[in-house]
């Protein structure tokens, strides 16, 4: 009998826990239990204002030239991911390319500038002309219209030089000058002497 009497008790908490969990307990509806939202926010350091950067957080991907992004997410610990920034010709490094994050709180991120770049065209060679340019006492030729370096921030003194093809030799101009990084400069060629074509 007393057996019998749990199996009946145990039965009726069964049904009542179901009851209870379908929503029809006490006329009432029930509603799965989920975690608040709360709101992280990244705040970006470093930065020319304007740039572009981006971030993604808990599997959200925001890009944006603010000076903070928010996300909006249950409370706990994601992983997060930055790239690089680009402003003016130089590149941006986050302090940090990725990591964790606890939700709800503000996090910093600090930007340096690792590299930029500065760009010398020219105009007035023959195709296929060997050039040459010295900027920050670094020399880099080409036989394109274009050359490049990539060098720290700054503003740097360059030199171009004076080609000869055939009997020709074209000076350049400007020939010498300063040039801050992130910028361009065209050189522009005349031809002084012989048989320029």
């Amino acid at each position: 009998m007393v057996n019998g009497v749990v199996l009946i008790f145990f039965i009726v908490l069964v049904v009542l826990g179901a009851l209870y969990f379908l929503g029809v307990f006490n006329g009432k509806t029930a509603s799965v239990a989920q975690r608040p939202l709360v709101t992280t926010m990244f705040n970006e350091l470093g930065l020319p204002p304007g740039t572009n950067w981006s971030i993604t957080f808990a599997g959200k991907f925001i890009t944006t030239t603010a000076a903070a992004a928010d996300f909006s997410t249950p409370s706990g610990n994601y992983s997060y991911a930055l790239g690089d920034a680009i402003s003016s010709g130089c590149v941006y490094t986050p302090s940090s390319f990725s990591g964790s994050a606890l939700a709800g709180y503000q996090w910093n991120v600090t930007y340096t500038i690792s590299v930029c770049v500065a760009t010398f065209t020219e105009v007035g060679l023959p195709n296929a002309t060997k050039w040459t340019v010295s900027y920050d006492r670094i020399n880099n030729s080409g036989t394109g219209t274009a050359i490049t370096f990539f060098i720290s921030p700054g503003t740097f003194i360059f030199t171009v030089g004076a080609p000869t093809v055939g009997n020709c030799t074209y000076n350049p101009s400007p020939s010498s000058g300063d040039l801050k990084t992130g910028n361009s400069q065209q050189i522009i060629y005349y031809g002084s002497r012989g048989s320029c074509k």
